[in-house]
């Protein structure tokens, strides 16, 4: 069905469940602050938990607090193992009354799912994949909020707030109102691009990912599943937890690293050199040397650099690093928007 939804709007998949705008070829991904784009989002899926005790359950799993949520607010969250591994990451959405939906990774969307299914048994909800019934687009840039009004009749007015219309949602993800998620509901699709389209310009999916990369979010996906703890992928900074909900899966964990000790591998915004970068993949202080960190997102953003998400040893910053080969990866560290304090 995505594949149907992408061809509507003349997208193919491109790789790594990314999309670009058909007949065209994606090598590097550039976004400045005066564009006006709109990306679909092909990487990411839905999973919805919809019943009466959707919201006791989800609250006793994940790593937000469920009260934060309403019909008019989103929130981001995570899902680790009781060992306080993050198995999943994702944008919480109340789509209707006792209904969640969780936008997380599609290469993620069956393991996360296998995993809350088994305690899902014992409460009065069900868990369904439905990422067929919307598209996911992202849309940035200075003329996004007029362009959503537009085809809505509504946008929404702060960071992690919702807007429910006839033909889907919106969430606005940023701050500054330049950044929103719009999921449009497939009979919608049609009549809702070309409208969305004569302001703002399609581009591949990589350049969302990108805008997410320089927001310093990290998203977890099958290389990386069980690999991090949330401190590691700096959640604390980007209130993916609530320290005062009470108990979650892998809540003892997560909670003894933040009181009692610090992290040692926080994730930083690098430069590297070299293409096609994947999650997961080791850097190394020396070739052949033991790992210091992982990728955890990258995007190539020109014909020989990418730009990453890493979770890296501290004491590495400012040293040289390589990947598999004796030629220096690191060109330089990126600013964050936020400090690592290293206290989590």
């Amino acid at each position: 069905m995505l594949d149907s939804h992408l061809g509507q709007i003349h997208f193919h998949i491109h790789g790594s469940g990314h999309c670009a705008p058909a007949n065209s070829e994606v090598s590097t991904t550039a976004v400045n602050d005066d564009d006006n784009i709109i990306c679909p989002l092909s990487y990411y899926g839905l999973l919805t938990v919809e019943g009466p005790d959707s919201a006791k359950f989800l609250q006793g799993q994940l790593t937000c607090h469920l009260n934060e949520v309403t019909d008019a607010q989103s929130v981001e969250g995570g899902y680790c193992t009781p060992k306080g591994r993050l198995v999943s990451n994702f944008r919480l959405v109340q789509t209707a009354e006792n209904t969640y939906a969780l936008r997380m990774r599609h290469s993620i969307l069956d393991s996360t799912a296998k995993v809350l299914s088994k305690y899902i048994v014992f409460s009065k909800a069900e868990l369904a994949v439905t990422s067929d019934d919307y598209l996911l687009v992202g849309v940035f840039g200075s003329k996004a909020a007029a362009a959503i009004a537009d085809c809505f009749g509504n946008c929404p007015q702060q960071a992690n707030g919702v807007v429910h219309a006839e033909q889907g949602l919106v969430l606005q993800i940023d701050e500054a109102g330049l950044q929103y998620e719009c999921w449009l509901k497939a009979a919608a699709i049609d009549s809702l691009w070309p409208r969305l389209t004569a302001h703002l310009s399609p581009r591949s999916s990589y350049h969302w990912e990108l805008l997410a990369i320089r927001r310093g979010l990290g998203d977890i996906c099958e290389p990386t599943l069980e690999q991090f703890l949330p401190q590691m992928v700096n959640y604390p900074q980007t209130g993916v937890i609530s320290f005062t909900k009470g108990c979650y899966t892998g809540q003892e964990v997560v909670a003894r690293l933040h009181y009692k000790s610090q992290t040692k591998r926080p994730m930083y915004r690098l430069l590297l050199k070299g293409q096609n970068l994947t999650p997961g993949q080791a850097l190394h202080p020396k070739p052949g040397k033991q790992s210091v960190g992982y990728i955890v997102n990258a995007v190539n953003v020109d014909s020989q650099h990418s730009e990453v998400l890493a979770s890296l040893a501290s004491r590495m910053l400012g040293s040289p690093l390589y990947l598999d080969s004796e030629d220096n990866a690191l060109v330089e560290q990126l600013p964050l928007p936020y400090a690592i304090t290293n206290d989590d």
